[in-house]
C-alpha cells in the first residue's frame, strides 16, 4: 500500500478555509441550525460515521443542513459536511443518504482538497464549498445553478468577502480552476471513484450499508436528478462497476450488507 503524505500546512489551510466558508454561509442565513431532520434522520447516520472517520482526520466532523433549492451533499475543507434541505426530499432511502455522506467524508479523510489544489486537476471540492445557494446578484447570476463549476473570480470574491486579505488561498483555488479547465475529465472521475471506494469502507466499518451509494448512483444515472447533484455526475456507470467489483473482491467486509434497493429504509 502506498501512503501519500500531505504536508501539515495543508491541514491548517483546510481548517482556515472551512471556517471562512461556514462563517459566510451563516452570515447569509443559509445554515439551518435547528430542524427535526437532525435527530430523526441525519444524526443516526453521522454518529457512527464520525466514530470511524474521526480518528483519520485531525479536526472533528460537523454535519450541517443548509437551505438550497437543489439536492446536494458536499464536504469542504476542515471537516465540515453540508447537506441541502432539498436532499431529504429527493433521496428515497436512508442507505442512499449514508452512501452520499460516506463519499463526502472520504474526500476529507483523503485530503482531496489539498491534493486537488496541489495537482491542479479538479475543482469539484472548491465548487462544492459554494453549493448552498449564494446570492445570485453578488455573483452576477452564476449561482442560479449552485452546482456549476465556478470561475476564479467567483472563488476570489467569496474568499475576499469572507475575510479580506486571504489572497493566497483565493489564488490557489483559482489556479486549480484554471488548470482544471484544460485537464482530462478522467482525472476528476478518478478522484470521485477513489472517494467512492474509501467511502464504502467507511460505511461498512460504521455498520452502514455501502450499497446505498450504488443505489444512489444508479438512480442518478436513470433520472439525472435534473443534473443537479454534483457529487454523482462524473461517470456514474463506471463508478457503479468499480464499486460492485470492489464489493465482490472483499466478501468478508461487504457480503453481510443487503444489495437489494427494494429493502432500503425509507427516508420518511
Amino acid at each position: 500500500m502506498v501512503i501519500v503524505s500531505v504536508p501539515a500546512v495543508a491541514d491548517v489551510q483546510e481548517a482556515y478555509l472551512g471556517k471562512q466558508i461556514y462563517d459566510w454561509l451563516y452570515s447569509t442565513g443559509i445554515i439551518v441550525s435547528k430542524s427535526p431532520l437532525y435527530n430523526d434522520i441525519l444524526n443516526p447516520i453521522t454518529e457512527p460515521l464520525k466514530a470511524v472517520a474521526g480518528p483519520r482526520y485531525d479536526a472533528p466532523f460537523i454535519f450541517t443542513i443548509g437551505r438550497d433549492p437543489y439536492p446536494n451533499v458536499a464536504s469542504v475543507p476542515g471537516g465540515r459536511v453540508y447537506v441541502s434541505d432539498k436532499t431529504f426530499e429527493v433521496i428515497r432511502y436512508r442507505e442512499e443518504l449514508a452512501g452520499a455522506l460516506c463519499h463526502a467524508v472520504a474526500h476529507t479523510v483523503r485530503h482531496d482538497f489539498a491534493s486537488v489544489a496541489r495537482k491542479a486537476f479538479n475543482t469539484q471540492l472548491a465548487a462544492g464549498a459554494l453549493m448552498l445557494g449564494a446570492s445570485a446578484s453578488y455573483y452576477g447570476g452564476i449561482l442560479n445553478n449552485p452546482l456549476r463549476l465556478l470561475d476564479p473570480n467567483t472563488i476570489n470574491g467569496l474568499v475576499n468577502a469572507t475575510k479580506p486579505g486571504n489572497v493566497a488561498a483565493a489564488n490557489a483555488v483559482a489556479g486549480a480552476i484554471r488548470a482544471g479547465s484544460v485537464s482530462p475529465m478522467t482525472a476528476a472521475e478518478s478522484v470521485e471513484s477513489e472517494a467512492d471506494v474509501t467511502g464504502a469502507d467507511l460505511c461498512a466499518k460504521a455498520g452502514l450499508n455501502p450499497w446505498g451509494l450504488v443505489w444512489l448512483l444508479e438512480n442518478y444515472q436513470k433520472s439525472k436528478m435534473a443534473g443537479r447533484m454534483e457529487m454523482l455526475s462524473d461517470a456514474p456507470g463506471d463508478r457503479i462497476r468499480i464499486l460492485k467489483a470492489y464489493f465482490a473482491s472483499a466478501p468478508e467486509r461487504f457480503a453481510k450488507f443487503d444489495r437489494d434497493r427494494a429493502h432500503g429504509t425509507p427516508m420518511q
